[in-house]
């Protein structure tokens, strides 16, 4: 392996250039002065620092006040077994594509389509990071990072293709076809999630660097430690003195380990801040990436690529932040061409996908390649859309993380993911039916949290952050502006409201029915049982709102996409007419008298009739035997005649008291044509 050859004779030179830093201070034989405020009042305390090799061996000594030592020496052995372990290991890493949906492991660079930045984002702006677009753009992202003078932070939502950015880079290094091969050496990967909390571990990035270039420090003192025993004015002093030998010791580290990191010109991947769970270990991952930027002297010496959720890492302005884009249709048509091969499988996957309402989440790559892999496995996409919205939240709320064995924690006390869940869909309910919105400002974020803190025992100024780990940890709601959020595909908000309705067992109110028309529409699919939860919207919703005509055709439209499991097929196919009924009578309920004070003017003609568009989508809603069996049904227990005003309506009378809820099913009024059509086993011709 060319590139593995290249990074050992790489790192043994910076071995080398190590081992003369340290030479050449010995022979400056530095001395540090200690002044009287930094030990005691009682006068200065001069601990000069010396550096000797250690005869017959390539470790150097250094001594402070001739009582305190520290050996550092490098196994370049060692190094190099690392070394090859670490390329080897996250090539291997790179090169493959595999989570639970899927059949087989993948050959990433099979599936692999290029992604693009749409936001070139400053840390100098008036937004901050990751509250507002600075330029929009519509470039390939890796040539970004190629040509990109400073450090690089890539941001993006969850699966947005982060981590899949990084594996591109790493397989270009590895080719040799990477413009920062000319730069750079070798690239070192930390996926920041393995990185585990250790009291005594400050610094823990540094920490991975010591190890990875095997160098071993080994720290003695004549000083002892305090410990109690003495006065309190000479504990005062040893602990001074203790704090400020181990500060020279670790400067002295840094110092050494600096120049190897300089020499060695890597290319640090620091892949999923936001994976790092532990507060602590957060804050020193933080400033260990702060540190190395600050001592890469402008990337000349190496570059640092950090990727994070959006809105959880500021890294200051050494850095520049790129946001990953949505995919294209362009893109999500040769994503799902390299994922399904067969040119025939994949054309019939895009059209499948086309028509369901959650297209809008085939932007997000994972959510593509979850879909993509559920289609090779099955040979269809999953007919129900309920099926696909619980999935897709669940895998941004949990799974997704799971399955990479991460833990993400909350700021804030038994915010775990259920309850996420639950404040997620009371405030996509509040986005749409209070606010009537998608995306909301300032205010009415506010506002919304000022409805729901207290059910979830918020400060009530907490309201930012709470937003904030939500897009952090879930990317379902997603800032695009100065504390402007929005969810992050509108499907995944009208899902997450009808959860909250049908959990609450509590019927909508007017203003709800009048904005929840695909809500409604979706409450049905994902109730229990779906014929009950429509006889419950139509006798308690519908026949009680004023709604107009049009708004009971796109109710029917929405509902056939979401292909509920009519299980009670007469109670079905009688509110299925129901709503039909209102929409030819613009909303209103007649009964048979009210009927004959309706002119023929005022009623739909015989042609219009004919072009029922209700009836095909009621056909689509129950299959012939399930409509069938429903009007038989109808047939025994209600009697149907004909109005004696008009020919072209029938009246459906019950025969006896039906009960539903406490809720008794009137007569109703429906086009002759519709009832002929629906109880017939084929469509007419006409």
């Amino acid at each position: 392996m060319v590139i593995e050859f290249a990074a050992k004779e790489t790192v043994k030179a910076a071995i080398d250039v190590a081992k003369k830093y340290f030479i050449s201070k010995i022979e400056r034989d530095e001395k540090i002065e200690l002044s009287k405020n930094d030990i005691s009042e009682e006068g200065e305390v001069s601990l000069p620092i010396v550096f000797k090799k250690v005869k017959d061996t390539d470790s150097y000594r250094a001594t402070i006040g001739s009582v305190t030592r520290i050996s550092v020496s490098f196994d370049e052995g060692y190094t190099d077994q690392k070394l090859s372990r670490h390329i080897s290991s996250t090539v291997a890493w790179a090169s493959v594509v595999n989570f639970r949906d899927m059949r087989h492991p993948k050959e990433f660079e099979s599936v692999y389509v290029d992604l693009e930045t749409n936001f070139l984002r400053s840390h100098e702006d008036d937004y901050g990071p990751s509250k507002g677009p600075m330029e929009s753009r519509s470039e390939t992202i890796i040539p970004i990072i190629e040509s990109c003078p400073s450090h690089v932070l890539i941001t993006g939502l969850p699966g947005a293709g982060k981590t899949t950015t990084m594996k591109r880079v790493i397989l270009l290094f590895h080719k040799g076809i990477s413009k920062l091969n000319g730069s750079y050496s070798f690239p070192v990967l930390i996926r920041l999630r393995d990185l585990t909390p250790d009291p005594s571990i400050q610094q823990p990035i540094f920490h991975f660097v010591k190890e990875f270039f095997s160098v071993e420090r080994r720290f003695e003192s004549l000083i002892p430690e305090p410990d109690g025993k003495d006065t309190a004015s000479s504990q005062k002093t040893l602990s001074k003195i203790w704090a400020i030998i181990k500060k020279r010791v670790s400067e002295a580290e840094q110092g050494l380990i600096m120049d190897v990191i300089r020499e060695a010109r890597p290319l640090f991947i620091l892949d999923g801040f936001d994976e790092v769970s532990d507060p602590k270990l957060r804050e020193s991952v933080k400033r260990d990436i702060s540190w190395l930027s600050k001592e890469s002297n402008g990337c000349s010496a190496f570059k640092i690529i950090v990727t994070s959720r959006i809105g959880e890492l500021d890294v200051g302005n050494d850095f520049k932040e790129y946001q990953i884009a949505a995919l294209t249709q362009e893109k999500i048509e040769l994503l799902a061409q390299k994922w399904l091969r067969n040119e025939g499988e994949s054309d019939q996957f895009l059209k499948q996908l086309r028509k369901v309402p959650y297209y809008d989440n085939a932007t997000k790559p994972l959510s593509l390649a979850h879909l993509c892999a559920v289609y090779d496995r099955t040979g269809y996409i999953p007919e129900k859309p309920k099926h696909i919205y619980r999935k897709i939240v669940h895998l941004l709320l949990e799974e997704w993380d799971r399955q990479r064995f991460v833990t993400r924690k909350s700021r804030f006390e038994n915010f775990h993911i259920d309850e996420k869940f639950d404040f997620l869909t009371k405030v996509a309910h509040f986005f749409s039916v209070e606010l009537g919105k998608y995306t909301v400002g300032p205010k009415d974020l506010e506002k919304t949290f000022e409805q729901l803190h207290r059910q979830f025992q918020f400060r009530k100024d907490d309201c930012i952050e709470v937003f904030s780990e939500i897009e952090g940890h879930t990317g379902l709601l997603i800032r695009t502006g100065k504390n402007a959020y929005e969810f992050s595909h509108k499907s995944l908000q009208e899902y997450l409201a009808a959860e909250h309705m049908v959990k609450r067992h509590k019927p909508p109110d007017r203003l709800e029915a009048s904005r929840l028309n695909s809500e409604l529409a979706v409450a049905v699919s994902i109730s229990t049982s779906p014929a009950d939860y429509l006889d419950y919207l139509v006798h308690n919703c519908f026949l009680l709102a004023s709604l107009p005509k049009e708004y009971f055709l796109t109710f029917l439209r929405r509902l056939a996409i979401e292909k509920p499991s009519f299980e009670d097929n007469e109670i079905a196919i009688y509110n299925l007419m129901r709503i039909s009924s209102l929409y030819w009578f613009r909303g209103e309920a007649p009964i048979e008298a009210e009927m004959q004070n309706i002119s023929d003017s005022e009623l739909p003609t015989q042609e219009d009739l004919r072009r029922d568009p209700t009836i095909p989508i009621i056909r689509q809603l129950m299959s012939d035997s399930e409509r069938l069996e429903g009007i038989r049904g109808i047939e025994v227990d209600w009697s149907v005649r004909p109005l004696e005003s008009t020919d072209k309506f029938i009246l459906i009378a019950p025969s006896k008291e039906r009960q539903f809820f406490p809720v008794r099913r009137d007569s109703l009024i429906v086009p002759l044509h519709t009832w002929q059509e629906l109880a017939s086993a084929t469509p007419s011709t006409k």
